[in-house]
């Protein structure tokens, strides 16, 4: 049997598959000649107006990880996470009043070169590294979500799709740069939503229109609640572990993190910067309530369509199996494209991030010449951050954690400590360099023995590591004499 027989997938969908794909390479490469530096690579020329940063902030949490696995979690369990997007606004808040005034006055490369500047150079490379391992594990996930939808809609190997997406996406992000990145995503924002509402209304019109029936079914099933008041720290999603945990982790995402802290250094101004970050947190909400409302949609779908959930691999797929066979010729395609195409923005963004860090905050620091060769250097460290995440998502094929959980899951051990370092230079004059190293390392222990140790939930990891870093960095700055910082470094 043919593909497009077996899978759904028409000639139409690839022709709108292909043209869109072309027109996202399109925006990469025309943005080629304008890199003549560094700068331009890495920053955008720091020419970027707050709009399209915005808008770049959120595509790149609404790519592939959010826009399946948010469905993807509300089809498995219910809406608990949906707190997530409701508090979002208020973490956001804090970012850009604690954060970014500091962050971007210093007119840096990397958020890590701040900790140089207000402890030493050790404290800024073990933040660097977390980073590093952190956000490597994150576009590994990136192109093992994206690999899900192609091997839906191709019936190729998963390992063999992980492989395209892998290598086309390197190959793009060396020649596009942040600028192309940050336009590419603003383009794939709007489709990404485009094609979350005609999943949206094809849920709704099979249902006749009744959205009441929609609730019910999906209710009677368990999957409408969205608040557990429970105590216990074993128990998923309550509510105590989502706004502790979501807060320590969302501020670790957006204000001590390169990728996102990078699209701030690409503004033309601290108040542009300002100007996005509360406009991506106003933008946010509705998306993400309107993923989840899609969630709801898929578990009464798939519950009255018994023959069709049958045929439903598991919960990471629910999206794009839904696609292909429920939704029409041409829609399939443009809502597959948003995804892919989406997701090779965002790794782009990701796997730029990597390299600015592994350039700024080493290589140049280690290596002789590699700031007179920047161009050249950072496309070289752009194809090995691309060739190991590759691998990494190589690697999560027989995970069986849900593609949200999956990175979240990962990145809970390096946020609390970031986020413990941060807090400790921009709120404290007395924090030292090595009692904050050392509690930052501590932290990431801990973690990572809650982890592996206990049945705690993954959502305490990053305030468990945070509080290990606070106390012991704090705390074992009393111990050693104070000494004078300078005054950009602190709030």
């Amino acid at each position: 049997m043919a593909v497009d027989d077996a899978m759904g997938f028409t000639a139409l969908d690839w022709g709108v598959l292909a043209a869109y794909l072309a027109a996202s390479v399109a925006i990469g490469t025309a943005f080629y000649r304008r890199q003549k530096d560094t700068r331009d690579y890495l920053l955008a020329g720091r020419r970027m107006p707050w709009f399209p940063v915005a808008v770049s902030i959120i595509a790149t949490d609404l790519s592939a990880i959010s826009y399946m696995g948010v469905p993807a979690l509300v089809y498995k369990s219910d809406l608990k996470y949906m707190l997530s997007a409701l508090i979002f606004p208020l973490q956001m808040l804090l970012v850009i009043t604690v954060f970014v005034p500091v962050l971007y006055r210093l007119n840096v490369f990397t958020v890590y070169e701040y900790l140089e500047r207000r402890f030493n150079t050790a404290a800024r490379l073990l933040a660097s590294l977390l980073f590093l391992a952190g956000r490597v594990a994150w576009v590994a996930t990136m192109t093992y979500a994206t690999s899900v939808v192609l091997t839906e809609i191709t019936g190729m190997s998963t390992s063999t799709a992980i492989l395209v997406c892998g290598v086309s996406t390197t190959v793009y992000t060396l020649l596009g740069g942040m600028e192309a990145v940050i336009w590419t995503d603003f383009m794939q924002f709007f489709v990404l939503v485009g094609g979350a509402v005609a999943i949206a209304v094809c849920i709704v019109l099979g249902f006749g229109g009744d959205v009441a029936h929609i609730w019910t079914t999906a209710s009677t099933a368990g999957h409408t609640a969205w608040i557990d008041w429970s105590l216990d720290p074993t128990r998923p999603y309550t509510f105590w572990s989502l706004v502790i945990g979501l807060l320590v982790y969302q501020i670790a995402t957006y204000g001590a993190d390169q990728i996102n802290v990078q699209r701030y250094f690409a503004t033309k101004s601290l108040q542009e910067t300002i100007k996005a970050g509360l406009w991506s947190a106003v933008l946010l909400l509705p998306v993400s309530l309107l993923l989840y409302a899609i969630g709801v949609g898929f578990v009464a779908y798939y519950l009255e369509h018994p023959a069709l959930a049958a045929t439903l691999p598991n919960a990471d797929r629910v999206l794009p199996h839904f696609t292909v066979n429920v939704m029409p010729a041409g829609l399939r395609g443009l809502v597959i494209a948003g995804i892919f195409a989406a997701t090779m923005s965002s790794m782009s963004a990701g796997i730029n991030s990597l390299t600015t860090s592994a350039m700024k905050d080493w290589l140049e620091r280690l290596v002789p010449g590699v700031g007179a060769n920047g161009l050249v250097s950072a496309r070289l460290i752009t194809a090995f951050w691309g060739t190991l995440a590759t691998g990494g998502a190589l690697l999560m094929i027989e995970a069986r954690l849900t593609i949200l959980e999956r990175f979240n899951a990962i990145y809970t051990f390096f946020a609390g400590p970031l986020v413990g370092m941060f807090l400790l230079g921009l709120l404290t004059t007395r924090a030292a360099t090595w009692p904050v190293v050392g509690g930052a390392l501590l932290g990431f222990a801990a973690a990572g023995t809650v982890a592996t140790q206990t049945p705690i939930h993954w959502l305490w990891y990053a305030p468990i590591g945070c509080v290990v870093t606070l106390v012991v960095g704090y705390g074992g700055s009393l111990l050693v004499p104070e000494r004078p910082i300078p005054a950009v470094a602190v709030r």
